[in-house]
């Protein structure tokens, strides 16, 4: 089913079960590929009659009354159902219905993306249904989305090429802007715990004189509390647990945290000391809230957060992402944005590229996430 994980203070990844349909009209377990015993699938699965059941999804759903409004989760199973019958074209005609529905936001979007590709499997261009994926990673592109920068990633340039469709009206200064993006992601760390790399969050680097902090040290660590801490309470992890590890800086270096300079439970903010070499990252540049122009006329401004969701490699967030609020006596922002858990202590970026404020949460009932601002930071350190 769809649901996409939010922050949540967690850090860790939801397990994950897919059936494979063969041509003869039964079901079977795919046992390699998800590791579930024979012996733990449900009694009877074995002659379930999948077709008969796409059938009547498909049946059921043409006959909905798309006037009542409430018709998106209705089209993203009729996707499915089509996909699981191999009628590719059908699948392109629901998902054109699916991201026009009422409810078909971000979150709604990024989370079919991924059962199109991780259960379905349609990231491959050879797959029946392949294109209906692409539809719905158009919508993505238009209205919110993240990318992936793995070890392997292209070079700026390319990447740069690649989302200039994404881009709308900045799609002229794309590639540089792009490559601005690339450079100051090289300043982000995936946080993790030495002895399980699956528990997990993110860091990045900022010199102390940007921050007002009178340390020895030209560039600090800042993160969540409830990632690193000097006690290791709650669930984060204690200095000397820690492993810092530079995913975009070659040959990924792990670095170890000497010691937490400054804390606070309240702010849910961490700023550490690292055993860094000068050469390995360049510092994150700060951004005030007057720098976000809120109270202008016209868009909402766009924040974009880089970080390591869920251990995996570096994602940015792309669009969808308008600011919904400030509140600088609370010390926070709101925002809307797909992220995961393991995204907390990521910086969130402004359109400049500069950080304003560290994720740290999603907030639930106002389907929007929480960064602490970086001036409650420094407020706080003076």
């Amino acid at each position: 089913g769809n649901g996409v994980d939010g922050d949540g203070f967690g850090h860790g990844g939801a397990e994950r079960r897919h059936i494979v349909l063969p041509e003869d009209g039964t079901a079977e377990v795919d046992v390699e590929r998800d590791g579930i015993p024979v012996d733990q699938v449900a009694e009877g699965i074995e002659q379930l009659d999948w077709r008969a059941l796409a059938e009547d999804v498909l049946e059921r759903v043409a006959a909905y009354d798309q006037r009542e409004g409430d018709y998106t989760w209705a089209t993203a199973t009729a996707l499915e159902a089509c996909i699981a019958l191999g009628r590719g074209g059908d699948a392109v005609e629901w998902a054109e219905r699916y991201i026009s529905a009422p409810y078909a936001d971000v979150f709604e979007l990024a989370s079919s993306e991924r059962q199109l590709r991780e259960v379905w499997g349609l990231d491959d261009p050879a797959r029946d249904g392949f294109e209906a994926l692409t539809i719905v990673q158009g919508q993505l592109g238009r209205i919110g989305g993240t990318l992936t920068l793995s070890p392997e990633v292209a070079t700026p340039a390319d990447a740069g090429i690649a989302l200039q469709a994404q881009l709308g009206d900045e799609s002229s200064r794309a590639v540089r802007w792009i490559q601005r993006l690339l450079d100051r992601a090289s300043s982000v760390a995936k946080v993790m715990k030495d002895t399980d790399d699956e528990s997990s969050g993110t860091g990045f680097f900022m010199a102390t004189s940007e921050l007002g902090g009178a340390w020895e040290a030209e560039l600090v660590l800042v993160t969540n509390h409830h990632v690193v801490n000097r006690e290791g309470a709650g669930i984060g992890m204690r200095p000397e647990q820690a492993v810092v590890k530079l995913t975009r800086v070659e040959g990924q270096p792990e670095l170890r945290i000497t010691r937490v300079l400054w804390e606070s439970e309240e702010l849910d903010a961490c700023i550490c000391q690292v055993d860094l070499e000068a050469n390995h990252v360049s510092p994150l540049p700060p951004a005030t809230t007057r720098d976000l122009g809120f109270d202008l006329e016209g868009d909402e401004p766009r924040l974009y957060v880089v970080g390591h969701p869920g251990g995996s490699d570096l994602r940015i967030s792309l669009y969808d992402n308008q600011l919904i609020e400030v509140d600088e006596q609370a010390g926070r922002l709101r925002y809307r944005s797909p992220t995961e858990k393991g995204s907390s202590g990521s910086p969130v970026l402004t359109t400049d590229l500069e950080v304003v404020a560290v994720h740290h949460a999603t907030v639930t009932d106002a389907v929007a996430n929480q960064g602490i601002l970086l001036d409650a930071v420094r407020q706080s350190l003076s």
